[in-house]
Formats: C-alpha cells, structure tokens, sequence
C-alpha cells in the first residue's frame, strides 16, 4: 500500500493498495459531497436571521444527515462482501438501532459476520434491550472501583439514577457539580446514583471521581463504548440517564439539571 501526502495534509493523503481502500474512498466520495453542503449551510448562518430563516436552514440540514445515513446503508446493501461495510455498521449500530442493525447484518458476507466488527455487531445485537420510559428497568452487573460486582437490582426499592458518562466526557464533567448538589439534597430522602462510565482507562476514571467528588456508586467494565451496559440500555451519546422508580419502572430518561430537581421534588418533597 502507499500513503502520499506530499501535496496535501494528513486527512486528505492519497492511499491506494487495496481493494478495502477503494471502496473506502468510493464511501468517501459519496460522503463529501454531503459534508460540503452540510458546511455551507453551517456557514451561512449568522446573528441577523429570522427565526423562520433557522428553522428553513435546520430543516435542510437535517434532511443532509437524513442523506448520510441513507448513503452509508445503502453501501452497506451494495457493498455486503467489503470489511469498510461490517466496520460501517460496528460504528453506527447503536445511532441506527438494533432493528436495522440486524437487518444490514443480515446481508453482509458470512466472513464479515466472523470479523472483529462482526463479532462487536454481534454482541450489540445480543445485548441491546433498549428500554423506554414506562418499561421495567434491566438488570446488570459490573465491578466497581475496587473490582467487587454491583448490580443495578440492589438499589430497587430506591428512586435511583443511571446514569451514563466518562472521565473524557466535557458535557458529562460540567454537569457533575450539579449533580453533586442534586445527591446531596435528595439522597437522605431515598435518591441514589449508579453511575457507569464509558473509560477504557481505569486511572483516569478513578482521577475525575476524585476531582469532580462524585460520592455515589460507580461502575464500569472499561470497555469502552463497547460498555456492556450501554449496549443494553442503547446508549448513543453521554451524558445519558435513566431515571428509575422505586417499582423499578423507568420514569424519566435524560433529566439534567432543575428538569431533575423538580421531578425528584414531585416523587420525594
């Protein structure tokens, strides 16, 4: 294989060698053209627009993702022998969800199904539950800080908190304050905190416990966003939560700040 980029920068070298290559670029052809115009519409927007203006520009931009996706899953049914597919679907199963995860995996080649990607895309499709607001919690286990197992059950009968986050997470670590406030206020009432981590670094994850003085239960199998407890639960981005009764119904989903202060008023108060 050969990398040239004598006349351009890294993320745009020229890579030719292989047939995976190829069609990798073939994808990336595709997806630039999108990305141009996603660009231009982001350009175009300036402080002097009416709100009926944004609301015209967001909607086309939204139409473009709408078309990236489509242009991935569609490489995906064209291309079912290519490793770049199976690698697409590993990246996007949990955006694209489990239903039409296993309907792509399904077409892609029985020797893509037994790569590393297939076998990740596989464990997604396992796992993933998914539960919604009104549904019972799902249970499971994971080692804490000083690698004794936790499981999600031992807190029912508790309002607690999933909550879903990393030591990297900037969003995740400026709402941490916050939710030190929150535990303080609610925990001697019955309010509890799970929090799962998305690290792969064990260091880091205890470092930003310790910075950020999140005194409530954490876990995390350090895998990653191959999390096993994100999978189940159909994490996409962090910070995520789920907030649960004491019955074990979910009862909120996403609740941050005062939105999480007032319903645990409404349950607690």
């Amino acid at each position: 294989m050969t990398f040239d980029a004598t006349k351009t920068n890294f993320r745009n070298a020229e890579i030719i060698g292989s047939k995976a290559q190829q069609e990798d670029n073939l994808l990336s052809n595709r997806l630039n053209e999108i990305g141009r115009e996603m660009e231009k519409l982001k350009n175009s927007v300036d402080d002097t627009m009416t709100e009926l203006e944004m609301d015209s520009i967001k909607k086309k931009y939204n139409s473009l993702k709408e078309k990236e996706i489509i242009t991935n899953q569609n490489f995906v049914k064209e291309f079912p022998n290519s490793l770049v597919s199976s690698h697409i679907l590993n990246v996007y199963a949990t955006t694209w969800g489990k239903e039409k995860t296993k309907e792509l995996f399904n077409q892609i080649s029985i020797k893509n199904k037994e790569s590393e990607y297939g076998l990740e895309i596989q464990q997604y499709i396992r796992l993933n539950k998914n539960p919604k607001i009104g549904e019972q919690f799902v249970d499971f286990e994971m080692p804490n800080e000083n690698s004794q197992s936790k499981k999600l059950s031992n807190f029912k009968g508790k309002i607690v908190l999933l909550e879903f986050w990393a030591s990297w997470c900037g969003p995740c670590r400026k709402e941490n304050p916050n939710l030190v406030k929150t535990y303080k206020k609610f925990n001697p009432k019955g309010f509890e905190i799970f929090a799962v981590s998305i690290d792969e670094y064990k260091a880091s994850w205890l470092k930003a416990i310790k910075k950020d003085s999140l005194n409530w239960e954490h876990v995390s199998d350090l895998k990653g966003r191959k999390n096993e407890a994100s999978l189940i639960y159909g994490i996409n981005g962090i910070p995520d939560n789920f907030l649960i009764a004491e019955n074990g119904e979910i009862i909120g989903r996403n609740l941050r700040g005062e939105k999480l202060n007032e319903k645990l008023k409404d349950i607690l108060e």
